[in-house]
This record gives structure tokens, C-alpha cells and sequence, in this order.
């Protein structure tokens, strides 16, 4: 059925083919795949939106996102699923088309905000993981201090393996009261 369908189709556009039902494809869009030279139509080659875009305009335009854009462009790459690797594709064609025609960086705008904003979110996962691991440290060391005196050690392993044995046998070591819960509440998505 459907190799009929696309057989009438095709039978379809090469008649009107022959008849110049479709047009000559327009200056315009003959500009986005061979490199701006002169089109003959004055009206096109004045305009200044047609040109190819100068690198000065992406920071114009993006701003900050020039440099957070390639950074999330980066990650999207590392763990690639059909939805991480939407935005890189999406990132390539409309860097692609915007570099061809002034006019067209626009189109970037969306996809280098979505691609600044995943670079800004892995960062700052980063910088939290480690000022909770820091964090964790420093409750360490003040516990260590703490247990110094053998009445406060005393009352803080009683709940630690309490707290492990309310976990269940996978936990092997007990970790500081209101820590892991801190932890695991911040590094679940």
C-alpha cells in the first residue's frame, strides 16, 4: 500500500515537474548552501541579514551562553540517549544555518539557552557534590572531637546502629545522624 502510494507520489511530482509547476529554488535559500557570492538579485545581496554571520554577533546576541553553550554541547555527548542527543544535533544544524545568514542566529538563541542552562546544571551538581562531601568531612571531624568523651561516644553509636539496623544488613558502616538522609534527599534527581 504504501509503496503504491509513494509510487503515484512520485509520479506526481515528476509531472508537474515537467510542467515548471515548481519554481527555481529562491535566492534566499540557495544562499544557505553555497557560499555567499553574489545572486544577481540586488535586493538580496543589499541586505545585510543575508550576509554570513560575523563571530562578534554570536557574543552580541548570546552573550554569556557562547561559552556555557559548548560546555553543556560537551556533556549532552558523554551518556547519549534519544533525549540527550536531541540538543547536540539541534545545536549543529542551527550553528550551521546561522554562520550561512545573519538573520537566521536567532534560530541559535533557544537551543544555546537549553545547551548554557544543562552546562550551569552539571557544574553547579558538581560544586554542590563537593561542598556536601566537604560538609560531610567537617561533621566528621567534629563527631571524632566529640568522642573524646565517652559519654557522647557512648550515645552516638547507640543511634548509629539503631539507625543501621533499621536500614538493614546492607548498611556496613553507620554514617553521621542527619547526614546520608541530607545527602541522598540532594543527589536524587
Amino acid at each position: 500500500v504504501f509503496l503504491a502510494l509513494g509510487a503515484i507520489v512520485a509520479v506526481l511530482c515528476a509531472v508537474l515537474f515537467q510542467t515548471a509547476y515548481f519554481g527555481p529554488i529562491s535566492a534566499r535559500v540557495r544562499g544557505l548552501f553555497v557560499k555567499h557570492t553574489r545572486t544577481g538579485n540586488p535586493l538580496v545581496d543589499s541586505v545585510a541579514e543575508h550576509q554570513a554571520t560575523r563571530p562578534r554577533a554570536y557574543w552580541q546576541y548570546l552573550h554569556y551562553m557562547c561559552t556555557m553553550a559548548p560546555l553543556g554541547f560537551v556533556f549532552c555527548l558523554f551518556g547519549i540517549t534519544d533525549a540527550k542527543i536531541f540538543l547536540p544535533l539541534y545545536a549543529a544544524i542551527t550553528y550551521y544555518f546561522s554562520a550561512k545568514m545573519n538573520r537566521l542566529l536567532l534560530l541559535l538563541g533557544p537551543c544555546a539557552a537549553a545547551l548554557g542552562g544543562t552546562g550551569v546544571a552539571k557544574v553547579m551538581g558538581w560544586v554542590q557534590r563537593q561542598l556536601l562531601d566537604l560538609w560531610g568531612e567537617l561533621e566528621e571531624g567534629k563527631s571524632s572531637q566529640d568522642s573524646k568523651s565517652p559519654a557522647v561516644a557512648s550515645k552516638a553509636s547507640a543511634k548509629s546502629k539503631a539507625k543501621a539496623a533499621a536500614r538493614g544488613p546492607s548498611a556496613a558502616e553507620p554514617e553521621k545522624e542527619g547526614w546520608s538522609e541530607l545527602k541522598q534527599e540532594i543527589m536524587e534527581p
